[in-house]
């Protein structure tokens, strides 16, 4: 029966002495108070005392005194000073028996209210653990003078039906119930109910042997099976395997509890079947049954078992056979396995052999065989299971490289795998017990140390993870580590399981990597940086060869015939030399403005520029070197902050470019437009155009398009106006066509921001 909704137990119960507290506390200890599967096995100590008060109910028809014996045995086989058994009578519990040299309050009514833990567990049909309940401020006045510490509530339970409770209570402190003693708890708490039950086996039995003349002899020899079935279950608990076990099972059920035949079949919960172990025979040898199988969904009887009184069934004057052959009437009974959860098997048995009549208590006596054999084969199992992980893991562990290691919650080592001493020289027995972070590089433990704690608070659970690990010898190895955390059947985490690799290598040659790449980007930037010095010096030696050969042809001339020149032709030579000095000047001006932004050194101040009279003094300044060229400008008085120099620098270098590539009967158009917060300045050409391959090349520095033929100029024009545009706020775009000509927009910011924030970068300001 499941536990009752949470939210309703706390809507009905007061607020009062922080009830709320009380429950979510008492929840808690319904998951502490159930043992995982397959750990419980009752001790020879406690079926000794589970005969004795079988033996005792036999002869005893005094249901207080069986009450009270019970309390007794429980006092002195758990430990438990105070015990008491406390029953149902209506929607109220009282006391009905009690084992205490201190207190006596038989007949005491159980109050909801001061006894929680009785009535949660009553609710709940789960046993209530608590270590210390002197903490309860509201516990039951029973206790008062008592102090009692460990207490642990089981309900008494008759099919679905919760008759009251068997508790148990503890003065010492630091002493608290395990889960074996709530599981021995939980079989006194049955045979309480075999005394309280009109319907129960053992009371059914009595009720027979009083009815029948041979009353006495019936009972002793059902003692003596119960004595018999006693020392089988102890025989059977050293059982090796699991199929060992089964096939012992029928061996010890023939030799000592007198039965013709029995069978142990076992559940296959994941294929919903049935499958046999081992059996009998019709001339009563063990037989091999794992080939027999059938589904459960056609195995009708199985929920009849399960629903039935204790799990098993007999079933009179029915017909027996065996492999096809029919053997007559007789008897047949059966019982489930029962592993405390579910049922995981089933025992059934006749008398096709010797036709034995049936014992009054035949089905109780296999229930009884059916409940010890399906915990002993859970605890098999279990331990089966454990075993091939465990070996699994083992096996893992032992054969690979990678270092498998096991770390509690307070960082310390529990397991380390043997790969520990090949790949770190240390031995394994002076790793276990360490701290994981003993051996970590100092550089990592801050990391490593955070890295743990959020783990281990389910904050964060890294795929991978590198770190250094000191070796034996006293250098450190890059580990490169994965992990996941540990928890226990509660679901609280326990530690984490990490596996570790040596990336050592891997590492090094990843720097070497590194390092190669570095050096081959040195080496490749050296070499590009060679190319452009070499296109440089060709370029500007290109560029400087025709001015300056003017200057000396038109120096030599006026040297040699200034008396026979007119003066104009000495103002035309003089022209001449200043035009080649200007050119000369405005290449120099190029690479300097370059240099300067490449440096971080070009000072920028910022001022009130009118944008239209910039654009038309550029176009008067170049109307010397393009006296065939024209210009429509489209301008509107439009005026913003920036850095006149380097806006002038802009304007006058995509004129010039748009100016020097452009045929002569093809105007260069230059307009604007104004924007919210920017102001678009557009340089339009119809001249070679840029190759598309070279779109983003024509920025670099010294880079001239592949078609640009013998038409002056070095390569600088496009990369000095992105540098100026950088510096200014400004960005561009670049719109070209071979053959068609060349749209340059300039989208230039009307408040000069960006000229301060450069200046404030560079620690640079512009000469007053």
């Amino acid at each position: 029966m499941n536990p009752p909704d949470l939210d309703r137990l706390l809507h009905e119960c007061s607020a009062d002495d922080a009830s709320y507290l009380r429950l979510r506390l008492l929840f808690d200890s319904l998951a502490r108070s159930t043992p995982p599967d397959g750990e419980y096995a009752p001790s020879p100590q406690i079926l000794e005392a589970l005969r004795r008060i079988t033996s005792d109910l036999l002869g005893e028809h005094d249901e207080d005194r069986l009450l009270n014996a019970i309390a007794e045995s429980v006092a002195e086989v758990l430990d438990a000073p105070h015990t008491e058994v406390a029953l149902k009578d209506g929607d109220e519990m009282f006391v009905r028996a009690i084992h205490n040299p201190l207190v006596d309050h038989v007949g005491d009514r159980v109050g909801r209210d001061s006894a929680i833990f009785s009535w949660l567990a009553h609710d709940t049909r789960q046993p209530i653990l608590h270590d210390d309940y002197t903490a309860f401020p509201a516990r039951r006045s029973v206790y008062e003078g008592v102090s009692l510490h460990a207490v642990v509530c089981i309900p008494i339970l008759a099919r679905d039906d919760c008759l009251g409770i068997l508790l148990l209570g503890r003065s010492q402190p630091d002493k608290p119930f395990t889960s074996a003693e709530v599981q021995h708890g939980i079989l006194f708490a049955q045979m309480v109910a075999l005394v309280l039950t009109s319907e129960n086996k053992l009371v059914r039995v009595r009720r027979e042997i009083d009815e029948r003349t041979r009353a006495e002899a019936a009972a002793h020899r059902f003692q003596q099976d119960l004595k018999t079935l006693n020392q089988v279950n102890l025989d059977l608990a050293a059982a090796p395997t699991l199929d060992q076990l089964c096939r012992r099972a029928v061996e010890l059920a023939l030799e000592y509890l007198d039965l013709d035949r029995l069978s142990v079949f076992l559940v296959d919960h994941e294929q919903i079947c049935l499958r046999g172990t081992y059996g009998t025979d019709s001339k009563g040898r063990i037989r091999d049954e794992h080939s027999w199988e059938e589904p459960l969904s056609t195995a009708r009887w199985i929920q009849a078992i399960d629903e039935a009184p204790f799990r098993a069934l007999f079933w009179q004057d029915l017909p027996l056979h065996d492999e096809g052959i029919d053997f007559g009437i007789g008897w047949r009974a059966a019982a489930s396995l029962w592993d405390g959860r579910r049922t995981i098997g089933y025992i059934f048995c006749d008398n096709l052999i010797r036709r034995r009549p049936a014992r009054a208590y035949e089905t109780e006596l296999l229930s009884l065989f059916g409940a010890t054999l399906g915990h002993l084969l859970a605890l098999k199992r279990g331990q089966e299971a454990q075993q091939r992980s465990d070996e699994h893991l083992r096996a893992i562990t032992e054969n690979i490289r990678e270092l498998v290691s096991q770390i509690d919650t307070n960082g310390l080592v529990v397991y380390v795998s043997p790969a520990h001493l090949e790949v770190l020289g240390y031995p394994l027995d002076m790793l276990r017990g360490q701290h994981c972070l003993d051996l970590i590089h100092p550089d990592d433990i801050a990391k490593l140390a955070d890295l743990f704690r959020r783990i281990i608070a389910g904050e964060s659970t890294p795929l991978l993870v590198e770190y250094r690990v000191r070796h034996a010898n006293g250098h450190y190895l890059w580990m490169e580590a994965s992990g996941r955390v540990v928890r226990g059947d509660d679901g609280e985490v326990t530690g984490l399981i990490a596996v570790s690799r040596d990336i050592h290598e891997r590492r090094q040659l990843r720097e070497v990597q590194v390092e190669e790449d570095r050096l081959r980007l040195a080496l490749q930037k050296e070499h590009e940086l060679s190319e452009m010095k070499s296109r440089i010096m060709l370029r500007i030696s290109h560029e400087f060869r025709t001015p300056l050969s003017i200057i000396l042809t038109s120096t030599e001339l006026l040297d040699r015939y200034y008396d026979r020149l007119s003066a104009e032709r000495r103002s035309a030579k003089m022209a001449d030399i200043r035009r080649a000095v200007e050119r000369i000047t405005g290449i120099l001006d190029d690479i300097l403005i370059l240099l300067r932004k490449q440096s971080g050194s070009m000072p920028a101040h910022a001022e009130m520029v009118d944008l239209r009279r910039m654009c038309q003094q550029a176009v008067a300044e170049l109307a010397s070197h393009a006296r065939d060229r024209t210009v429509v400008l489209r301008l509107a008085p439009i005026t913003l902050i920036s850095d006149p120099a380097l806006l002038r620098t802009v304007i006058v270098s995509l004129l010039s470019n748009a100016l020097k590539f452009s045929p002569p009967d093809q105007p260069v158009i230059v307009e604007c437009e104004e924007e919210a917060e920017t102001i678009l300045l557009r340089i339009i050409d119809h001249g070679v155009g840029i190759p598309e391959a070279e779109a983003d090349e024509v920025f670099k520095p010294f880079y001239r398009a592949s078609n640009t033929g013998e038409i002056e100029g070095v390569g600088l024009g496009l990369s000095i106006v992105q540098e100026a545009l950088e510096v200014i706020g400004g960005t561009l775009t670049l719109c070209s066509a071979v053959g068609r000509g060349t749209a340059v927009e300039v989208y230039l910011p009307r408040a000069g921001t960006a000229i301060q924030q450069h200046s404030l970068r560079s620690g640079l300001t512009a000469p007053e």
